[in-house]
């Protein structure tokens, strides 16, 4: 003779799982809208306290910026067996021939050639005097 389970009663939902509930698509969304929102109010912030302090060195947030994706596409160049295209992808450029345009200026040489010839050691950036 075989025991019977009682019913299970109806749970509550545990905390949180209401969301999980909705639909997958609104959840995404809201999730990206909130991380977007974070990401804009700590650009904003750095903006607001590093900002007047390049400044009064002659040099700008948007040059700071150029150097450290500039760098990052080099370090990835030096690092990776990464397609030019991801890493341009990867560093926030449209294409390889926007990534061109600060390798040329870091280096003097061309991504593929940096690749190729496996010169991307030692290579030194701008000073930061050289952000603008």
């Amino acid at each position: 003779m075989t025991r019977q389970r009682p019913p299970a009663l109806p749970r509550s939902p545990a905390p949180g799982q209401e969301v999980l509930d909705q639909p997958l698509d609104g959840l995404v969304r809201r999730v990206f809208a909130s991380l977007e929102y974070i990401v804009q109010r700590r650009i904003t912030e750095v903006v607001r306290v590093v900002g007047p302090r390049l400044d009064a060195n002659g040099q700008s947030v948007i040059g700071l910026i150029r150097h450290v994706r500039g760098e990052e596409a080099m370090r990835l160049l030096r690092e990776t067996d990464l397609p030019l295209a991801q890493i341009a992808d990867r560093v926030g450029y449209a294409d390889v021939s926007t990534l061109r345009t600060p390798v040329l200026r870091l280096s003097g040489q061309t991504p593929a050639a940096l690749r190729r010839r496996g010169l991307t050691r030692g290579v030194k950036g701008p000073q930061p005097t050289q952000y603008r």
